[in-house]
């Protein structure tokens, strides 16, 4: 059995035929649907899609209205030290420095306080991420922080501080 779907001109799709038709068979449909003389240029006027593309459009629309199978949320580990690394991009140095949860720490004019910091457990996918607030000193009681928001170990461009002098990210946690 052999589905057939045809449509005609470039810009109007209406999709006509059915299962199991010939082509020489819609003739008469494409007449109907406005197509003059559809029986003398219906190798001109009318494309023919394979059923098995047929098939793998229908199924694809509808995956995507199936409920979701439940997936296991990544565990994270709470931890109390986070290792970052900075560049001084002036003097090409390379620092490793380690920040508590919740106290400063300096590098260079920037302020960094980690408010925390996550870890995967051994049996998962190795990663650390860190929520990271960076500020330029002398810090101003109104100012914005340069960088707030989460830090992650196994890719550091996916949310990095963007800073004329200084790059910061987070190697680990522990």
């Amino acid at each position: 059995m052999v589905l057939w779907v045809a449509w005609r001109g470039r810009s109007d799709y209406r999709p006509v035929g059915g299962i199991g038709r010939r082509p020489d068979r819609l003739a008469p449909r494409l007449a109907t649907a406005g197509v003059a003389d559809a029986s003398k240029d219906l190798g001109e006027r009318m494309r023919q899609v394979p059923a098995a593309v047929v098939c793998l459009m229908m199924i694809g629309a509808s995956i995507g209205s199936l409920p979701a199978v439940a997936q296991q949320q990544a565990t994270w580990n709470d931890r109390d030290v986070a290792v970052l690394q900075g560049l001084d991009k002036i003097t090409a140095r390379v620092w490793t420095f380690e920040a508590r949860v919740g106290q400063q720490v300096r590098f260079g004019t920037l302020e960094l306080k980690v408010e925390a910091c996550r870890k995967r457990p051994p049996e998962e996918p190795q990663d650390s991420a860190a929520f990271v607030d960076i500020r330029e000193l002398p810090v101003a009681p109104e100012s914005l922080p340069l960088f707030r928001g989460w830090m992650f170990a196994s890719s550091p461009a996916l949310s990095a501080l963007e800073h004329p002098v200084y790059d910061v990210w987070v190697l680990e946690c522990k």
